[in-house]
Formats: structure tokens, sequence, C-alpha cells
């Protein structure tokens, strides 16, 4: 069974319902329930080892589900995407693992948290050295500069500071929020790379134009990628997001104008699945998705952290892994996968798909949804 848990998201999760059951009529697939009930871990009549995947679409929000869901990994069941790494993870981590694997990240500086709880007191600040030197971090960056919450999401607490006087302006109101400042990159292509299981695509996405013609616009904004381009950011984005662990993932690319490409945002464990995508997008985007909840699925029920045919009951989770720069991978990640190269994916090889496509398609909201018979 695949299990489903989202939040105001309508379109992808209705969509990704339709397409499993297209592909795989005897699967089930159904929207998490949980209560009360579910939060007795290991009981006898426990839910949480009936679904072989998880797809977590909203966890990062709704902090209770957090919990849940690595007690959920612990019983054998496939977390999409891991969530005792995703639930660790920050941008300013994600920023030094891309420079350790040779991808050009802006300058990027750490800043303490403004304010703290309640119960820390000035003892609590020993190794930190204070006053914060803001002209160090000025002369080490320049204006304009980003600050950016160190685990945002969605574009929130983001914000282009010019002077000192807008620096600690911004700080002043960023309360407990740990945050990261970033150089700008001048840039003449900003880009989106989507990564679903081993296949990316990388489409040109422009944060000037209003939300629902990032996608669909930016062509005319900007000039195209090219080739080269194209297979070297998705390149890069399979990379990171394998070592990372992620399933899904999206990065974020400003290019300049003699073709420097700087990975801004690699923290997207939840990428934009909506309409805004375009055709194309969505439906490449819930057909893989679909199918790699399917693969899972089976991996699932069949093998055990060494790759041994095994019981789901044994227990098998997503979590603990190895050194992953020393070439070991997240442990889930050798659960029947092979680690391979990432596959590029074009917006033509997807309409060639949507053009053979055997199963039936409905027009709904202006864009192509798979259809669920009701």
């Amino acid at each position: 069974m695949i299990g489903l848990l989202v939040g105001r998201e309508k379109s992808f999760p209705k969509n990704l319902l339709a397409r499993v059951a297209a592909l795989s009529p005897d699967t089930k697939i159904e929207l998490i329930c949980i209560d009360l009930d579910s939060l007795i871990p290991f009981s006898a009549d426990s839910p949480f080892s009936k679904y072989a995947v998880i797809v977590d679409r909203i966890s990062h929000d709704i902090h209770c589900y957090q919990p849940f869901l690595k007690v959920a990994s612990l019983t054998g069941t496939i977390i999409i995407n891991d969530p005792v790494f995703r639930h660790s993870d920050d941008k300013f981590f994600d920023s030094a693992l891309a420079s350790l694997l040779g991808i050009k990240i802006p300058k990027t500086v750490l800043i303490p948290s403004k304010s703290y709880d309640t119960d820390v007191s000035t003892e609590s600040f020993r190794n930190l050295k204070f006053p914060l030197s803001w002209s160090t971090l000025v002369s080490s960056i320049g204006f304009p500069m980003y600050l950016k919450s160190h685990l945002g999401s969605g574009w929130n607490f983001v914000h282009k500071v010019e002077k000192m006087e807008e620096l600690l302006d911004v700080y002043n109101k960023s309360e407990t929020k740990t945050l990261i400042a970033q150089q700008e990159v001048k840039w003449v292509q900003m880009v989106r790379c989507i990564v679903i299981g081993d296949e990316c695509i990388a489409v040109l996405w422009d944060p000037r134009l209003p939300h629902s013609e990032r996608y669909a616009k930016a062509q005319d904004t900007m000039p195209e990628l090219t080739k080269e381009q194209s297979a070297e950011l998705v390149r890069q984005s399979v990379l990171i997001s394998r070592y990372l662990g992620y399933e899904m993932n999206s990065v974020e690319y400003a290019i300049t104008e003699d073709g420097e490409m700087f990975a801004i945002d690699i923290m997207n464990s939840c990428p934009d699945f909506d309409n805004d995508l375009g055709i194309e997008l969505v439906w490449w985007v819930v057909d893989r998705m679909a199918r790699l909840c399917l693969r899972l699925a089976s991996i699932a029920d069949e093998t055990d952290v060494n790759g041994d045919s095994a019981s789901k009951n044994v227990g098998v989770g997503n979590g603990g892994s190895k050194n992953i720069l020393n070439g070991q991978w997240p442990i889930f990640l050798s659960r029947g996968r092979r680690i391979r190269d990432g596959v590029q994916i074009t917006i033509e090889a997807i309409k060639l798909e949507m053009e053979n496509d055997p199963h039936k398609l409905s027009l709904v909201d202006g864009i192509e949804l798979f259809s669920l018979e009701e």
C-alpha cells in the first residue's frame, strides 16, 4: 500500500492517486489518516507497518508528522523523502556539500540567531564571540547580499539587502531564525532542475514574474539553455540529490552572462508540483512519481539493508547512513537501486510520451490531468 501525506495542494495528490490506479490497478494508494491510535508505536494494530511507501509533502510545515514518519521508517516503510535526514537538513550544510562536490556556490556565511528560547541565558553563549562582526561579514560577501532562513522554503524570509542599515533591520526582525548571508549573483538565466529518482529536467524559471507565469513565460525573458548547460545542470542536480538521499528535489541555479553556474538553493525536498509547472511538467512529475512509488513498494517487501530477501516486518528503515563523502551511500539508496548516472529529460521527450500514453486523460482547470474513475 502507498500512503500520501499532503497539505493544501490538491492537483498533485489527485493526479498521483489516479496515475497509480491506472498503472497498477491492484495497488492501493490512499491519503493517510493520523489519529491518536497512530501515535502508539509497535502496538498489535499499529497502522505504521501497513504502508510500503509514504510520499511526504507536508511534514516540513506540520512538525508533529515528523515523529510519525520516523517511526514508520523503523517498520520498513520507505519514505519519500527520508525523514531522518530531511528533518536535519539545512541550506548551510547543503552549500558546503555542493562545494565539496565541485559545484559552484555563492559566498555563504552562517549568522547566529537574534533571539532564543526563554531558558537560554548569557552563560549559554560562552563559545560565541560577541558582538557579531558585521564589518567582517560585509567585507567577505559585499553588498548587495541575500539573507535567508537556513531552514526556509518557498522563498519565505528571503531578503535582498544593499546597505548596513537594511542588513541590521532584517536581522533584528528575524526572531529565532538562524540565517545565512549569501552573495548576490548577477544572473541572466535562472534555472530550476526538478529531480525524480534518477531523472531530472532543467527548466528556465523567472522569479520576477507572477507566480503563474514563472515557468510558462521564462523563455520570453531570458536566453534559452544550451544543450551543454542543460546536461551539466542535470548532472550536478542528480549528483547532489543522490548524496542527500532525496528521491524528489529541485535545485535552483543562477547563471551569469559569462556562463558561470551557481547553485543558489539546494534544499527543496518538497518541490512545487502544482499546475503552474505547465502541462508537460505536471504530466512528467506525476507519472515518474507514480512509477517510483510502485517500484519502491515492490522493493520494500523483498529486501533488507544488505539487499537480502526479507519480510517487511524485520524493520528495515530509511534511517542511518555512513560517511557519504567517502562513497558510502545512505542505506535506503542501496535497497534495490543501482547507483548510476542521472537521466536527462526534455520537454520534447515528455510530449512524445504523452502522445503515446495508453491511459485516459481528462482536461481539468486548463491542465491535462490523469483521470480517476469514480
